[in-house]
């Protein structure tokens, strides 16, 4: 008896040494593979975790509320609503349970955890107990973040790239068109001068001239444009009066007796008077090269506060509709944009687009109002 009392207490000591040397192997792989396990009695409520899931939370067992709620508290407050609902459906429908989640460290901290669960349930279908793991996955997740901004970063560039491609194509285009009338203008009457002695020279010199000029106008607007592209506007503000610079910029237009101004003689703008004589000179241009021949444009400015109260001035142009019709709405200040109506006429497709970034650098907004009889562009710029 007292022989098969000794191997009894023998095997239940091989036993515990077995049992805590299974428990202490089994502690090690969880804490390797950063996964700890948990056991929720859903009967009194009590939560039993694994060391490793003390350590993977940073809590003190001492200091944790063995029950669901304090589970709950322990999640990153954005994702406790997900978590409980997961859980929650799990039981409900008797599948199991499966998320990621954040944990919020109390130093700010983020961890991301990666949860498993399945539960018991009686046989009327009544959840008797929940048993899971818990693995930290905050590496990988950190890592598929940066890849996926990584990614998104790329797809940007590879976008703007595309972008700016599809630029170069439309500009190339547009100078290649409108560069060939006034080369084809130099070429004919360059031809006539030399083969017909006969010929006005004062006429053919003309065309020449005239052809060079729109070239010019050509060339001045993508430069514009391309400053605007690099930054390399800068502001220089002054205090002008309004009525004799735009006098001034309207003696040097076509048509300019087609004018006609309201603006009051003392009215003035402190502002980057340059950039003002862009934005006008565009305006006036747009509206006799679009409007009937014989009609007149009218220019008119006022001082006009903003919705939030900055004072600031308004400058308004005017015209009938022509030929080409009412621009596209959605389109009109696009750079590049002409409507098919209005490709008789020469112009870059820069003008208004400048009227519109310019105004924007100054702090204003350029916008189309189009009536029934009349094309309306209105620029509001404000006292700097």
């Amino acid at each position: 008896m007292q022989t098969k009392l000794k191997a009894y207490k023998l095997e239940c000591i091989q036993l515990e040494d077995a049992l805590l040397a299974s428990t202490t192997r089994l502690k090690e792989a969880q804490r390797i593979a950063r996964v700890g396990s948990w056991t929720l009695n859903l009967l009194n409520g009590e939560l039993i975790w694994s060391d490793e899931i003390f350590h993977l939370f940073e809590i003190d067992p001492t200091q944790f509320s063995a029950n669901y709620e304090g589970f709950l508290n322990t999640i990153h407050p954005l994702d406790r609503d997900a978590v409980n609902q997961a859980y929650t459906e799990s039981l409900a429908n008797h599948t199991p349970y499966d998320i990621t989640h954040r944990l919020l460290m109390r130093d700010g901290r983020i961890k991301w955890v990666h949860e498993r669960g399945m539960s018991d349930y009686d046989a009327s279908g009544k959840p008797l107990q929940s048993q899971g793991t818990v693995q930290d996955i905050t590496e990988f997740k950190n890592t598929e973040i940066l890849v996926r901004e990584s990614e998104n970063k790329y797809r940007l560039i590879a976008r703007q790239e595309l972008n700016h491609r599809l630029e170069q194509s439309k500009f190339i285009a547009m100078l290649t068109h409108e560069l060939k009338t006034p080369l084809a203008a130099i070429k004919l009457a360059a031809s006539t001068l030399s083969g017909n002695k006969t010929t006005d020279a004062d006429f053919s010199l003309g065309h020449i001239a005239f052809a060079v000029r729109d070239m010019d106008a050509i060339i001045d607007r993508c430069m514009q444009a391309d400053k605007i592209d690099q930054g390399g506007w800068h502001i220089n503000t002054s205090r002008f009066l309004l009525a004799p610079c735009v006098n001034d910029i309207a003696q040097n237009l076509d048509a300019f007796t087609r004018l006609e101004t309201d603006i009051p003689a003392s009215m003035s703008i402190t502002s980057d008077d340059m950039m003002f004589r862009l934005i006008v000179s565009n305006l006036l241009e747009n509206a006799l090269k679009y409007s009937p021949p014989d009609s007149k444009v009218y220019i008119y400015a006022a001082p006009q506060l903003s919705e939030a109260g900055q004072s600031g001035v308004v400058i308004r142009v005017s015209n009938e509709i022509g030929k080409a019709g009412l621009p596209d709405e959605a389109r009109v200040f696009e750079r590049y944009y002409r409507s098919s109506a209005a490709q008789r006429h020469r112009g870059t497709g820069l003008g208004l687009w400048l009227v519109k970034s310019i105004s924007a650098q100054l702090g204003g907004q350029a916008g189309y109002v189009p009536l029934h009889d009349k094309v309306v562009f209105q620029v509001w710029l404000p006292q700097q």
